[in-house]
């Protein structure tokens, strides 16, 4: 009766076995989707900022790419720009694929299904590139980065490049698929 140990008969199962990471995901062992699930906490616990000031950099350092957004191409003051619905719509959406995919990240058909569809979307978008959604990973970086300061650490941005990388691989799958 009791635990194992006060039962008098040894445990022998041993410890567990090492959780299998699903092989579709950028990350070799469980302990780095266990690290990029905390990192993701704190980034999503900022996500209104990050969300703001990475399409705000995007922007900036895009000239033109604003003019994709038909919501928002004709505010040319960025103060207007910030303040306006529209905007915080954008960068909301924009910040919720990534949400979701963490939300999903042990859940990967969910995931990848969700970024698929993300791609399948950007094919109507008159003038848009596929090679456009590369250019939105420095922002993004950067803005998480200069977000959390020392609460970021280098493999903790590793881990991110890792997980935009696996966004940006089925989003452009989705993207092919329907193109």
């Amino acid at each position: 009766m009791g635990c194992a140990s006060s039962s008098g008969s040894p445990d022998l199962s041993g410890p567990p076995p090492p959780r299998q990471v699903d092989p579709r995901l950028p990350f070799k062992q469980y302990r780095e989707v266990f690290n990029m699930k905390n990192t993701w906490k704190a980034v999503s616990r900022c996500s209104d900022e990050i969300g703001r000031e990475h399409l705000l950099r995007f922007f900036r350092e895009n000239e033109n790419m604003q003019d994709m957004f038909p919501s928002l191409k004709n505010y040319k003051d960025e103060e207007k720009l910030i303040d306006s619905i529209a905007f915080e719509n954008q960068y909301t959406a924009i910040f919720n694929v990534f949400e979701e995919v963490m939300e999903n990240i042990e859940k990967v058909d969910d995931a990848v299904d969700k970024l698929k569809r993300v791609g399948k979307l950007h094919v109507r978008i008159e003038g848009f590139k596929p090679d456009m959604f590369q250019k939105m990973e420095e922002p993004f970086i950067r803005t998480i980065r200069d977000t959390l300061g020392d609460r970021i650490s280098d493999s903790a941005e590793v881990n991110l490049r890792k997980l935009y990388g696996f966004c940006m691989q089925y989003i452009l799958e989705g993207y092919n698929e329907a193109a």
